[in-house]
């Protein structure tokens, strides 16, 4: 039979036969299931609570919240899946926010590195990418090479190897 827990608010702890064990609720899902109406449901946090994690309740959306420095959300999950860094309130898939002039920073150990931007159902062909190799920065856009800004400042279109500053290659 379940063991349980309870106060005049219902069950605090519940224990069923399987082993599962339910806080906050009497049919718990899995080994440990959590269950709370609004507000913070899990808070996991340092000695000073300085640093937490924090599964929690914000109007009408769920949020899985990564914080430090007395509770500034750095990193934050909503219910739709968004992911907000630097925002609480992330409105897109992945939205960054910051006061700093470089707010993102991509590196690659390789010599070559792309962003590569696909919609979905596009063929390999279809993909736009923008890249850097060396010190070059390029564009790739409908299966080829269309833009390269060297290193030294000259701009190619159509060509990989521009000899000016604007070299334009082709009709």
């Amino acid at each position: 039979s379940a063991l349980s827990l309870t106060a005049s608010s219902g069950n605090l702890l519940y224990l069923e036969n399987g082993g599962n064990i339910g806080i906050g609720t009497n049919n718990p899902g899995s080994q440990l299931h959590l269950s709370k109406a609004g507000g913070t449901l899990i808070k996991l946090g340092t000695s000073q609570n300085t640093s937490e994690i924090e599964a929690r309740e914000s109007g009408a959306s769920n949020l899985l919240v990564f914080s430090s420095n007395n509770s500034v959300d750095h990193l934050v999950i909503n219910g739709v899946g968004n992911v907000g860094i630097g925002t609480s309130n992330p409105a897109r898939t992945l939205h960054v926010s910051s006061t700093n002039t470089i707010p993102a920073r991509i590196e690659s150990s390789e010599t070559t590195s792309v962003i590569q931007y696909v919609n979905s159902g596009q063929t390999q062909g279809a993909n736009t990418w923008v890249g850097s190799t060396n010190d070059d920065f390029y564009f790739f856009v409908g299966g080829g090479e269309r833009v390269r800004i060297k290193g030294s400042g000259n701009v190619g279109i159509g060509t990989t190897s521009p000899s000016t500053e604007l070299h334009v290659k082709g009709s």
